[in-house]
């Protein structure tokens, strides 16, 4: 977001430029050249930052039980479908699950317990795991940022997360039949 910033003062600032010296308006053009590398370096980082991402050698599927509709203070339930397409096992760890501000999924709502897996899946082979959750009652009627994540290794230890799910959800109001309106 905060490239996004920097990007939207230099624009703003442009019709400024034109009344200061030649300097800043090679400065100014700088920053718009800039912009795509900063974006690259920003991608590179996230790269070489540690964070796991899926490997080639899986697929990943999700599927909700009750449809996607999130109802206040009810279960939740999903599978989650795993397939090494690879030739070595893979360990899947965990599956975990949380509520994030859709604005900025770095900000947590609610963690979700993990689901410690610990379970082998030879090349070739597929496993479903189950994970279910109780979104609270006072998040009813209110978008959130669902991320759902797949933790597993392969036998040479490197370590992979799958974003299995990551979208906005609402959370559903129960309706409780009573209709304080009438």
């Amino acid at each position: 977001a905060g490239i996004l910033v920097a990007a939207q003062d230099a624009t703003e600032d442009e019709e400024a430029v034109e009344d200061t010296i030649v300097e800043d308006e090679d400065d100014e053009a700088e920053v718009e050249e800039d912009e795509p590398t900063d974006l690259t370096e920003e991608k590179e980082e996230e790269d070489l930052s540690g964070e796991p991402k899926a490997s080639p050698s899986a697929d990943t599927t999700i599927l909700f039980v009750k449809g996607e509709d999130f109802p206040a203070n009810n279960i939740v339930k999903f599978l989650v479908g795993f397939t090494n397409k690879g030739t070595e096992d893979f360990i899947v760890e965990s599956l975990d699950a949380s509520f994030r501000y859709p604005q900025d999924y770095q900000f947590y709502i609610q963690n979700f317990t993990a689901l410690s897996l610990n379970t082998v899946v030879p090349p070739q082979r597929q496993a479903t795991f189950e994970y279910s959750f109780i979104p609270a009652e006072p998040m009813g009627g209110r978008p959130f940022g669902l991320v759902i994540n797949l933790n597993y290794r392969d036998a040479n230890g490197n370590v992979f997360q799958d974003a299995v799910f990551n979208q906005t959800v609402t959370i559903i109001e129960k309706e409780d039949g009573l209709d304080g309106e009438t």
